[in-house]
């Protein structure tokens, strides 16, 4: 029969026995929890309520995406606007419906819409520039990672069904906000220069050692009003050489450094009011002025 020493003895060596096995087991558990989620910081990052954006380190990248409120907005538009800014939202960022580009812009979607990059809503107005606090995004939003990017090991860590309803509010979010904006809503100006300029001013040009991107919403037919600057033929003041444009109108200054853009070029070829104004000239200019005036980096029109 075992002492009282002996059994003391033995309740010793068990507790110590249990005490490294749960140490191997946290520790594996620990090891494992991280093979699991290698590579995929942004399932772990703790992130803004209001934005949904990283708190640590904050956004990854910025996209500022710029709504033109200078002309009306035809229906089917609107309807493609929102059904391509929903899907690139979402991660589709190959969805484009028709181009007339022969490079593919998806790659500067996928980067636009990165999981931490801070997506920031603008609208071109004259109320926006007139505003003492300068130009500021209506909306400004993270889209988090896709349910879709998350395996089946990670699934046990990570709810999956929140994170897809947490991507469906704010690809909702985002699309209440576009359909306030794509509206029926005619202006005396079209100031797209100025905008570009109070952007580079703006929340937007932060952390510029981070990735930038610009997104258009626009005919980019620029006209200041009476006695300025237009791109319209039938008003003074017109010109789409780059060169006459810088040494006779140009009167805003700013920069967007290494800025990649990408402008949703709204056609107006059937509007009267437009005649002879949207035209291969007209996109050379604002390449140069990209390129020239805003030391921007490379960009591409998609014709809607």
């Amino acid at each position: 029969m075992a002492t009282f020493k002996q059994k003391q003895k033995q309740q010793q060596n068990q507790a110590i026995a249990i005490g490294i096995a749960l140490v191997l087991l946290i520790t594996g558990a620990f090891w494992g929890f991280n093979k699991i989620f290698s590579g995929d910081d942004e399932l772990l990052v703790k992130r803004d309520k209001d934005t949904n954006c990283p708190i640590d380190g904050g956004p990854s990248a910025y996209t500022a995406i710029v709504i033109d409120q200078s002309e009306g907005f035809p229906k089917n538009q609107v309807q493609q606007i929102r059904t391509m800014f929903g899907a690139w939202l979402a991660g589709r960022t190959d969805d484009i419906l028709e181009s007339s580009l022969s490079q593919d812009p998806s790659q500067f979607n996928k980067k636009a819409f990165e999981s931490n990059a801070m997506i920031q809503l603008y609208v071109m107005n004259k109320d926006a520039l007139n505003s003492d606090d300068g130009l500021k995004p209506i909306m400004s939003i993270c889209r988090g990672p896709l349910p879709e990017n998350i395996d089946s090991s990670q699934s046990i860590f990570i709810n999956t069904k929140l994170v897809d309803e947490k991507l469906k509010e704010l690809v909702k979010k985002m699309d209440d906000e576009l359909l306030k904006l794509l509206v029926e809503h005619e202006q005396n100006t079209s100031p797209i220069i100025e905008t570009i300029s109070a952007l580079s001013a703006s929340g937007f040009a932060i952390e510029m050692d981070k990735p930038h991107y610009l997104i258009m919403v626009s005919d980019m037919v620029q006209y200041g009003g009476k006695g300025k600057y237009s791109q319209f033929p039938k008003y003074g003041n017109f010109t789409l050489n780059y060169d006459v444009w810088e040494k006779d109108h140009k009167n805003t200054f700013g920069t967007l450094k290494d800025v990649e853009w990408q402008v949703i070029y709204l056609n107006r070829v059937d509007d009267p009011e437009f005649e002879g104004a949207q035209t291969i000239e007209h996109q050379m200019f604002w390449e140069d002025y990209f390129r020239k005036s805003l030391y921007a980096g490379q960009g591409r029109f998609i014709v809607r």
